[in-house]
């Protein structure tokens, strides 16, 4: 168990910029992260890191690529089937 008298980690992120427009940007690319939306096949993660820094253009392409990862992998948690429990 922790001890609750000790001091609180020190803030690990180093991108608190990015996680304070996270949402909003969730939600514009949203759809690009939808399997059933391709093009030709292929999915469409390109499109997001575009929409991103056309939105953002204060944004590095480095930021940009961090944030469509992170928005990927949020997408994929959010989409998942649920667990089914077993008796």
């Amino acid at each position: 168990m922790s001890d609750p008298s000790q001091t609180p980690l020190a803030e690990r992120r180093q991108h608190p910029e990015l996680r304070t427009l996270f949402e909003e940007a969730y939600a514009r690319v949203e759809p690009c992260f939808d399997p059933k939306q391709t093009w030709g096949g292929l999915p469409l993660e390109h499109l997001a890191f575009r929409m991103l820094r056309e939105a953002y253009p204060q944004m590095s392409s480095q930021d940009a690529r961090l944030l469509v990862g992170a928005l990927l992998r949020v997408y994929k948690e959010r989409h998942s089937a649920p667990a089914k429990a077993t008796a």
